[in-house]
């Protein structure tokens, strides 16, 4: 096991040294959060709006990184090594859960997990472990322990609220379904107090966080009914896709995920590129060799992303790209699922 999580290691950190000056979106993010938090200025709503739309929990790693570094170039290498640190823990992870040294492997040398945390800087491998704790938790019957992971793993990144029911309907005393919202809540409460900012206002921005509308999937064709329609299209997926979470049933909850984060990925109205490391963990999990092509895919589409950033390529062309893997991807999804081999 030592020697795959050295590889790993290694693959990630070459990862970061080749790509350490692309700049993005986010690392802008990063440094500017990080910033104003040093300088007094308020987080919520305004800058957290459209900069760290999160709880706030990971914005103290962009304060610390800033004031160690000062400089995005430093603070993008320090926030891609939190993240190498934490999937390092993935790779371990998928071990305990699968207990085999080649779903490991798997996971440590795929490419999309790492290009996601190592050269696009998002920190979604910290959620992915604190998710993957939980489940480990949940299997060895300590519920409580769980749910405390659980609620850590919200607490960095709200996305893993997607799994709620999953939790819900595997827990002896379900009371303990509330121990999600511990951590999520006192970070508001202790945040609003140290920099005196309001707790409605945190709030409002985490609930008011909707991703991007037209960059893939079926909402391509409905760009010119963002403003009027979003809103309902994001509300009545949700409520279908925790539907459909309530009423699935099977044993294994790793397979469930994988079925709910595949209905995710097919359907979901709006949409980020780094939505995809969270599939990673569990194709490997659930490893069957129809897993192959969608993850060459989606590796295909990431380089195509990032290359996007440094070539300039009009719109029309980028959205029908996209719209052409979109599509590709989940036509091989159905393929799969109507086979019967998704969660057999």
């Amino acid at each position: 096991m030592g020697i795959i999580l050295i590889l790993g290691f290694f693959l990630r950190l070459l990862t970061i040294f080749v790509f350490k000056n692309i700049d993005n979106y986010d690392i802008q993010s990063y440094y500017l959060v990080g910033k104003s938090i040093f300088e007094g200025i308020k987080i919520y709503p305004d800058i957290a709006k459209l900069h760290h739309p999160y709880l706030p929990f990971f914005l103290y790693i962009e304060y610390f990184a800033y004031i160690i570094g000062k400089n995005k170039l430093i603070i993008s290498i320090i926030i891609r090594f939190v993240n190498t640190f934490f999937d390092i823990g993935n790779i371990y992870l998928i071990y305990l859960l699968s207990k085999s040294y080649k779903k490991a492997f798997l996971y440590a040398i795929n490419p999309i997990s790492i290009l996601i945390f190592c050269l696009h800087g998002q920190f979604d491998a910290i959620p992915i472990f604190f998710l993957l704790l939980t489940i480990y938790f949940l299997q060895t019957k300590k519920q409580f322990i769980s749910m405390i992971f659980y609620s850590l793993a919200i607490l960095i990144k709200t996305w893993p609220i997607l799994f709620m029911f999953l939790f819900l309907k595997r827990l002896k005393n379900r009371i303990y379904i509330f121990l999600a919202l511990l951590f999520p809540v006192i970070s508001i409460l202790v945040f609003s107090i140290l920099f005196k900012n309001s707790f409605i206002n945190i709030l409002k921005t985490i609930l008011g966080y909707q991703s991007v509308w037209g960059v893939w999937g079926w909402s391509i064709l409905l760009q010119t009914l963002r403003f009027r329609y979003q809103k309902i299209m994001i509300f009545l997926f949700l409520i279908v896709f925790y539907l459909i979470s309530y009423l699935k049933n099977n044993k294994d909850i790793k397979k469930e995920i994988l079925f709910l984060l595949i209905i995710f990925i097919i359907f979901s109205p709006t949409f980020s590129i780094q939505y995809f490391s969270w599939i990673i963990p569990f194709f490997i999990l659930n490893f069957k060799r129809q897993y192959i092509f969608p993850i060459f895919l989606i590796t295909f589409y990431l380089i195509f992303n990032y290359a996007s950033w440094v070539i300039n390529i009009k719109m029309f062309y980028f959205n029908l790209i996209s719209f052409v893997f979109w599509f590709i991807l989940a036509i091989n999804f159905l393929k799969i699922y109507f086979e019967k081999k998704l969660l057999s």
